[in-house]
């Protein structure tokens, strides 16, 4: 269902600065979209906005933490924040993850992505492999309408998941040495092997049942190379 906009036109007699709060209300179909608006005007002043019930994605970042600038990589796993993105929240359960979550889809360049996590503010989607680097256009749809943002893609963006899931602070990585999370209690030593969780990678070539970043990351820890296998 495509979005739709409502002209408005306000104008403010006050001799002051003052707020102006007013209930847009719009049926379409059996979809019934209300809210409360709350204007700033200056005293003696008028104004022309746009409201557009639907989704409203106010930005997009890797999933794993907050790479900057921010630029995003084939494969990546990708969070949008915004507004009104889905009715429900939901999760995906199963693989191939599926490309509608409540009533949310996220396209690129027209074609549906595979989607991890949907909620009103939040949803977390798989780009493809095999793309191209530029500017791509990712559009969010739902019941109530769709929005747009533009991804710059770079061949290889590497984003580090976290313990916390934050985006910042120690890095998810399990210590091969005994299968634990990599702690303060269970550091790594000389010599260990550890698996380290991370997104944007890039493309990838699939060997053995396994997908291989055709761009091999390098890896150091404390200023010192360590070789990724």
């Amino acid at each position: 269902m495509a979005g739709y906009d409502q002209r408005h036109v306000i104008a403010c007699a006050c001799r002051s600065d003052c707020a102006h709060s007013f209930r847009f209300a719009n049926r379409f179909g059996d979809l019934l979209d209300a809210r409360l608006v709350t204007v700033l005007l200056p005293a003696g002043a008028d104004e022309a906005f746009l409201l557009k019930p639907g989704p409203n994605v106010i930005r997009a970042q890797p999933a794993a933490a907050a790479v900057f600038p921010f630029s995003f990589a084939p494969r990546m796993l990708v969070a949008l924040y915004g507004e009104a993105l889905a009715q429900t929240t939901d999760q995906a359960h199963s693989l191939p993850l599926p490309t509608v979550l409540s009533d949310a889809q996220v396209m690129l360049n027209g074609s549906p992505l595979g989607l991890l996590y949907v909620s009103s503010t939040q949803i977390n989607v798989l780009l493809p492999d095999n793309m191209t680097p530029g500017l791509v256009k990712l559009t969010v749809q739902n019941s109530s309408g769709m929005s747009n943002v533009n991804l710059m893609l770079e061949a290889a963006q590497p984003a580090i998941f976290t313990r916390d899931q934050s985006g910042t602070g120690a890095a998810a990585a399990i210590n091969a040495r005994n299968g634990l999370p990599v702690t303060h209690d269970n550091p790594l030593r000389p010599n260990d092997y550890m698996e380290l969780f991370l997104t944007g990678l890039g493309n990838t070539t699939r060997r053995q049942g396994l997908d291989f970043a055709n761009q091999v990351p390098t890896l150091t820890i404390g200023g010192a190379d360590c070789p990724v296998n």
